[in-house]
Order: structure tokens, then C-alpha cells, then sequence
């Protein structure tokens, strides 16, 4: 028998109905009739087994929302059915068949109808038997295909949305399913009545714009309706695959990067990666406005190349209409190559690990260049036991170790070189897994070497033929007066720029090794630093007579020693301006002589200011031109006061602008240094109580990427060297003779003081 459910409609009982625990008399018992009958289908036929999921519902009078009882028809009943029980009275009986089943039927009211107005009532009188029977209708078909863009990645998985209505509520809640979810180019599907209905699609991802189909009439047994969705933004997609070891095969742990150029920034600025999907084989961009774009790629984020190119500025362009899409973007992507290795040093016969050593990598460039590969994965060493791991882009690399455990053990060169031109290269192909073995480090040690001549004029030149070599010709050449520091000040970060040499003069003579080496170095352009108080025209003259007749010859000299170092800043880098820049006083030269080694590793400018009094139009005007966004005030507030320095932070913000400075020119260079430099082989010294060698040195420091520091003329200051040490310097020049660094700053002596 059916599964009966009985819900009473009566107030309450009679005062002589139930009451809890005692009988109820025959003649009180509520009078009650049955209901029964079959349903079939259209033509007169038992529903078969997989169609009688139904539910058979009493309401009683005008009720609408709750029946007084339900009953619901298994598969086996053959769509036969029987209610007993039921109160006596007027009810509408309403079969449905259930949500969530796939019935093939469309429900109704007895009488044949879909609307409540217009149901049939039956009578069930006390005892009476009502018979019933009542033809479901089949349910018709409308399927379809939702397509859109043509994309190798489907958008975001099931993101389109289908919804089907007839327009009238209470004829569309017969339907078993009013919405559904696909994915783009898969097929939609509705059981419905037959008749005339409304379709809107929408990709909830917002890639393509919603759309309605009006109107679509169904009939039987099945209608088809395909949707095409118009692009409601730009998109870019393809297929990847990844390159490695075994061959080529789809990308699975990979990502894009998109750049688009910025007019207003004149350049091209990478876009958040908020839109890019991803698939086993294909990559997307679906959130994208009109524009120009570029494409790189990461393997499990390790950059592998751009799209058309080696490098941005290189990658092919990608011009994006609006709403437009651009498909067949394949590339073959070089899968990340992974080095690693174990990092100590040998005592007593033992292996001991060095767990706090760092990797530091260089990649080679297609010019022969070596770049720094920036905070490669693994740089430091993890895990206590001294192993070291990198994941790189194939190519061609050098690797430095240096330790941590003691400054008294040396940094190393992957296969033992000291410095860098001795380094082995390592070569990693594409997913190739390089074990580099056990590297040991070797005691720290020093070489130590001096460039000097018989006076700074000598000492200059003896420089100058360590940054140009013999039969290279000097794009620049700096001239300044010997023994007045300013206006070389400005002038060494500047020849630094333009990979040239700073030679000193006397102010009214050419001394004699200076002509020879112009002569030499037969430069392009010759810039006189300072005006005719600085370095006469008799000067002028002579070098004029010297040079190349197409070298061109200007002065830069102002009415004072910031004026001609703001046009000598200027001249050097107005073109491409700089995003850093060192302030020093003009007024002395301690703090400056290890700013411009400095400046030069940052490729700035040093700005000249006379610290003891505000912030200048003219360095502001300089400071916007060259679009300066960081600057590092050198020395202490001694030398450029807190009034300055608070009007820089209030033109940059307070986290771009940054005092390295100590308690005196010794101690401020090591600051300086600290704070500029990285991994580096070389460093400089040089007297703290002059400045001659100092500044002409600048740009062989500069050209080798190393850092200067000041000494006394006896020994080094014990926080020098313990920096040098800590830094894994492996070679230290002394700029200057032994009149000004002695034998015991060759011999790292330490100061007593």
C-alpha cells in the first residue's frame, strides 16, 4: 500500500474526543473515505517504472500552500495509488512529479489544468470510495549549445548560466528545473511543457556580455536552440607546453605574466594577475581593455622568456581592440632547471656544514654580459645541514658561496676561483636537476695591491690606464682642478655615467703625465669642470691642441661650487634622469669621497648642497627633472642638517630618503657602504685625511662595481677591516703612495685607537 501522511485540518476534538490514555468511543470517530485511481500517460499506458516518482497531494477547500495529505508513488506501483483515511470534505488533489528526478511527466491539477483557478474538486463522503484517473503528459526537450569566444582555456569551468521562462510564474513552477550551469561550448538542456519561452544566458565571469533568446517556441518531442554570446572585453589565450629533459610535454605548474604600456608612464607596467586562467595546455586572459600588451612566462616561478622576444623591450607587441580576441598565442615554455649543493669548511680531518652561507648568481646575457639574477629561490642556505638549492631559467651561470659561520673563513667561486673572471660557468639545460656537490670554503685571506705614481697627477693617470685600456678610446674625460675638491665631486659620478676617467689640473698648467694620457686615451669629449677660477683657458687651450680634433671640448662652471655641480649633474643626466641620488655637503669632501663609488653602483648623481641652510630651488628643480625618487644623505646632521633632510622627505616622503652617516668620515663610509653594496670581489682605500686619490679612483671603483673606503695613513680602523672581512673581499687597492696609506695599511695593521 501506498505511504500515507495524514494531516488534520479539525481545530480542535470533541470534549469527548482523545484524551491521552484512555479509549475513544466507536461512535466519536472522525468519519473518513478513500481516495484511489492510476495515473498513465497520454496514450492511455501504465507509467513505467522510471517515470512514477509522483507525488499525489489533498488539499483541502481553498487551500493552496499545505495538503492535508500526501502520498507518493514508488516505481513499483505501476502509477495505481490509494489514499484511505481521509476526513471527510472538499478537496483538489494536485500530482507532481518530484524535483531533482528526471520523470518525463509534467505535473497538473485534477481537471486536467496547470492553474489553481481553474482545478476540479472532489467529494469524499464518510466511507465512500472516490475512483480517480488521470493522463500525465510528456515533458518536451530544448537543448542547445552556448558558444562564445573561440578560446583554447574554456572560461573559469561551468561559468555560463541558462535560465528558461514561460513569463508566467505559476506555469513555470511545473517545470523540474528553471536553470542550469555549463561550461562554454557545452550543451544546455530543459525538460519543459510544450509552448513559447525566454532563454538568458550570462557568463557569471562577465568575459561575455548576457544575452535572451525571446520567444523560442517547444514543441514536441524536442526543440534545439544554440547560443552565441557577443565578448563583452578583450582577451588573449593559446596553448602552452614546457620544455624539459624528457622532451615536450603540456605546462601544469606555470603562470603568465601581462605588461601593457602606460602612456602617461612611458613605459610598460605589469598588470595584477587577476584574470589569468589556467588548464593543463592553455593559458587565458579574458578581463583585458582596448591596449598594447606583452607576454612572459613563469615555470613554478622561475621567469623562462617573453612572447616573441628575450626581454620586454624585445617581446613581440599584442593590440588589443576593444572586446577583441586573440587566440593561438603558443609557446613552448623552457622548464626551470634546480641546482644544489652542501656548503662547509674542513677542521681537524672533519666536514663541518655551514648553515647560514649564501648563494649569490649570476646568469650570462646574449651580449657575454654576466647579470645578477635577483633573490634566486634557496639564496640562503635552510635545513642546518648546510645545503643550498636554486630554481633558475636554463642558460648559463656563476655561482659565488659565500659563508656565514666567521669572517675569517673566504667566500668561493663554484670549482675554487676567488674572483669572478675565475669562475667556472655551469651550463643548465631545460628541467635538468644539477647536484654541484660538496663545496668547501678556504680561509680568508687578502691580496693586496697598490696603484700610486710619484704625485696625485701621476696617481690619477696610473688610474685612468686601469679603466681605459691601450688601444680603447675614452668616451669622456673629466678635468678638474687638484687641489680644489668641489666641482670633482659632482664631476666623478658623472664620468662614472658615461664610463669615462677623471684626470686632475693645475689651474693654469697642463701638467705633463695628464697631457700624455690624453693623448692616450684620445677621448670623444672633454668636459672642464669649474670656471676660469678653477681651470684657466690657457688649460683650456692646451688640451684643446691635444685632443682628437673631432672630440669636442665644453666647460661647465657656474657663478659658484653648486651652481657648476648642479650643471655638471645636469648635463650627465638630463637626458635619462635617475631614480637615486646621493646628497653631500659641499662645503667639505669626507662625506662625498665614498658617495661617489656609491653613486656610480647606483648609476646617480651625487647633489652638491650647503648643508647648513634649506633645501634650494635649483636641487629641487634637478631633483624633478631628473625624476628622483630615492635619495641617501651622506654623513651626519653635522654636515647636512635635519632642516634639509626634513625638506626631502617632505618632497619624496619619509621612506625615500635615508641618512647613512657616523661618527666620523671613516665610519660614515662603512655605512655608506654597507648600505649600497652587495656581493662584491674588490674594494678600494684611500686616505681619509685628502681627496686627490679618492676622486680620480671613483671611476675604476665605480667600473668594477666596488665600494672605496677611508683609512688613516698607518692602519686601518679595526670597523674597516672587520667589514672587509664580513664582506669577503678578496682583493684591497690602495689608491695612493705610501706617503699617504703606509705599509701597515698594506699589511692590514689595526689602529690602536
Amino acid at each position: 500500500m501506498p505511504r500515507v501522511r495524514l494531516r488534520p485540518v479539525l481545530a480542535a476534538l470533541a470534549a469527548a474526543g482523545l484524551i491521552l490514555g484512555t479509549a475513544v468511543a466507536a461512535e466519536a470517530a472522525e468519519p473518513t473515505g478513500t481516495v484511489r485511481g492510476v495515473l498513465q500517460d497520454e496514450a492511455g499506458g501504465l507509467l513505467v517504472r522510471d517515470e512514477t516518482k509522483i507525488r499525489v497531494s489533498l488539499f483541502a477547500g481553498d487551500e493552496l500552500a499545505t495538503p492535508t495529505i500526501t502520498t507518493e508513488l514508488q516505481s513499483m506501483e505501476m502509477g495505481a495509488f490509494e489514499i484511505t483515511g481521509v476526513p471527510v470534505g472538499r478537496y483538489a488533489v494536485k500530482f507532481e512529479p518530484l524535483q531533482g528526478w528526471d520523470t518525463g511527466r509534467a505535473g497538473e491539477w485534477w481537471g486536467d489544468t496547470r492553474r489553481a483557478a481553474e482545478r476540479a474538486f472532489i467529494e469524499v463522503s464518510d466511507g465512500g470510495v472516490v475512483e480517480l484517473e488521470a493522463r500525465l503528459s510528456s515533458l518536451v526537450s530544448i537543448h542547445g549549445t552556448v558558444t562564445g569566444r573561440q578560446l583554447a582555456y574554456p572560461v573559469y569551468g561551468s561559468s555560463i548560466k541558462v535560465g528558461i521562462t514561460s513569463g508566467d510564474p505559476e506555469l513555470d513552477a511545473w517545470l523540474p528545473r528553471l536553470t542550469t550551469d555549463v561550461r562554454l561550448s557545452d550543451t544546455y538542456a530543459f525538460a519543459v511543457i510544450p509552448g513559447t519561452y525566454d532563454l538568458a544566458v550570462t557568463d557569471t565571469t562577465g568575459a561575455h556580455a548576457p544575452t535572451t533568446a525571446a520567444d523560442v517556441v517547444v514543441g514536441a518531442p524536442s526543440t534545439t536552440k544554440d547560443v552565441e554570446l557577443q565578448a563583452a572585453r578583450a582577451s588573449i589565450s593559446g596553448k602552452w607546453s614546457l620544455r624539459t629533459t624528457a622532451g615536450v610535454v603540456p605546462m601544469r605548474e606555470g603562470s603568465a605574466v601581462l605588461y601593457k604600456w602606460s602612456a602617461s608612464q612611458s613605459s610598460w607596467v605589469k598588470q595584477p594577475a587577476t584574470c589569468l586562467g589556467g588548464a593543463s595546455g592553455a593559458f587565458l586572459f579574458d578581463c583585458l581593455g582596448a591596449g598594447r600588451y606583452k607576454l612572459a612566462f613563469r615555470h613554478s616561478g622561475v621567469s623562462t622568456g617573453f612572447w616573441g622576444g628575450k626581454d620586454l623591450e624585445s617581446a613581440t607587441e599584442i593590440v588589443l581592440a576593444k572586446n577583441q580576441t586573440v587566440a593561438g598565442i603558443d609557446v613552448v615554455v623552457d622548464a626551470h632547471a634546480h641546482v644544489s649543493g652542501v656548503i662547509g669548511v674542513y677542521a681537524g680531518g672533519e666536514f663541518y656544514p655551514d648553515s647560514g652561507g649564501r648563494l649569490t648568481v649570476w646568469r650570462k646575457n646574449d651580449s657575454g654580459r654576466y647579470d645578477l639574477v635577483a633573490d634566486p629561490q634557496g639564496e640562503t642556505v635552510t635545513h642546518g645541514d648546510g645545503e643550498f638549492e636554486a630554481h633558475l631559467r636554463p642558460g648559463t651561470y656563476r655561482f659565488k658561496l659565500t659563508p656565514g659561520m666567521s669572517p675569517y673563513v673566504g667566500s668561493t667561486y663554484f670549482k675554487g676561483g676567488r674572483f669572478f673572471e675565475d669562475a667556472t660557468d655551469v651550463v643548465l639545460a631545460p628541467g635538468e636537476d644539477r647536484d654541484l656537490g660538496k663545496i668547501v670554503f678556504p680561509k680568508s685571506s687578502f691580496d693586496v695591491d697598490r696603484i700610486a705614481g710619484a704625485d696625485r697627477f701621476a696617481t690619477a693617470v696610473a688610474i685612468s690606464r686601469r679603466v681605459v685600456r691601450d688601444g680603447e678610446r675614452a668616451s669622456v674625460v673629466y678635468l678638474t682642478n687638484a687641489y680644489d675638491f668641489p666641482d670633482a665631486l659632482a664631476a666623478g659620478p658623472a664620468a662614472m655615467r658615461a664610463g669615462g676617467v677623471l684626470l686632475p689640473v693645475a689651474q693654469r698648467t697642463l701638467p705633463d703625465a695628464v697631457a700624455k694620457e690624453l693623448k692616450r686615451l684620445r677621448p670623444h669629449r672633454v668636459v672642464i669642470a669649474g670656471g676660469r677660477g678653477a681651470i684657466s683657458d690657457a688649460v683650456r687651450s692646451a688640451v684643446r691642441k691635444i685632443v682628437p680634433t673631432d672630440a669636442a671640448v665644453v666647460r661647465l662652471g657656474g657663478s659658484s661650487r653648486y651652481e657648476t655641480g648642479d650643471l655638471i649633474v645636469r648635463d650627465a643626466f638630463g637626458d635619462d634622469g635617475s631614480r637615486y641620488a646621493i646628497i653631500a655637503t659641499g662645503a667639505t669632501y669626507p662625506d662625498a669621497l665614498a658617495a661617489g663609488p656609491a653613486a656610480g653602483h647606483l648609476d646617480a648623481p651625487v647633489l652638491l648642497v650647503d648643508g647648513s641652510r634649506e633645501l634650494t630651488a635649483m636641487t629641487r628643480q634637478t631633483i624633478a627633472k631628473l625624476e628622483i625618487t630615492k635619495i641617501y644623505i651622506a654623513g651626519g646632521k653635522g654636515a647636512v642638517g635635519s632642516d634639509l633632510e626634513s625638506a626631502l622627505r617632505s618632497l619624496l616622503g619619509a621612506g625615500n630618503v635615508k641618512r647613512l652617516g657616523s661618527a666620523d668620515r671613516i665610519a660614515t663610509a662603512v655605512v655608506i657602504n654597507e648600505a649600497i653594496f652587495g656581493s662584491v670581489d674588490y674594494a678600494f682605500v684611500a686616505s681619509s685625511s685628502g681627496f686627490a686619490d679618492a676622486l680620480a679612483g671613483a671611476p675604476l671603483a665605480a667600473a668594477q662595481g666596488a665600494p672605496l673606503y677611508l683609512s688613516a695613513q698607518h692602519c686601518l680602523r679595526a670597523w674597516t677591516l672587520d667589514e672587509l672581512r664580513w664582506r669577503q673581499i678578496a682583493r684591497l687597492t690602495l689608491l695612493g703612495g705610501t706617503g699617504v696609506l703606509g705599509s701597515g695599511v698594506a699589511t692590514l695593521r689595526t689602529c690602536d685607537w
